[in-house]
């Protein structure tokens, strides 16, 4: 029992099977804090003057991503569901960094989405997704965004490093942005 209580589900198990203020409180608040270390997250939007059919050609045409790509420097593979991806990526301020990530959905003009970890899962993964709706008959609205997770996230993806990821996938965007809109 006691090895249980010292986990924030044990605890809310405990909370909820003998309903306590104090414990209560108590279990809320180790759910929280295992909840904000677990993951961190990284979202950023931009809008594109051209249907998202012309983004995702420009999203996919991975042999041209180095001439127009201030962020993702090198991706190769097959933008399909279950396929491995080869990706270098620039952070800025921030040593290359390459890896590479599973592709968990491929559906054209819609979204891309590719998992990536250090080691194993658990202790350091990162799930990206680019995702394209359209909002008028010639309007893209492109989201790109990334969940970080496992033991050492908080370590990796601190305050700073959650703003360089940041600062890579704007210039991302507005990189896809000029080119899309050049089509």
């Amino acid at each position: 029992m006691r090895n249980l209580l010292r986990r924030p589900v044990g605890r809310v198990l405990f909370m909820l099977c003998f309903s306590s203020a104090a414990l209560a409180e108590e279990a809320q608040s180790s759910a929280r804090a295992a909840c904000a270390v677990a993951g961190r997250a990284v979202m950023t939007q931009i809008d594109i003057n051209a249907a998202p059919k012309q983004v995702w050609a420009v999203l996919v045409d991975f042999p041209s991503a180095p001439s127009w790509n201030p962020f993702i420097r090198s991706i190769s593979g097959a933008p399909e569901r279950g396929e491995r991806l080869k990706v270098e990526i620039a952070p800025p301020g921030r040593s290359e960094m390459r890896f590479e990530p599973l592709v968990l959905e491929a559906k054209p003009a819609v979204e891309l989405r590719w998992r990536g970890s250090f080691l194993t899962e658990t202790v350091f993964a990162g799930e990206h997704a680019f995702c394209l709706e359209q909002t008028s008959a010639k309007t893209t609205r492109f989201t790109q965004s990334e969940i970080f997770s496992g033991l050492i996230a908080p370590f990796i993806m601190d305050e700073a490093g959650l703003e360089t990821t940041r600062a890579g996938f704007e210039a991302m965007n507005e990189a896809l942005k000029r080119r899309a809109e050049q089509r």
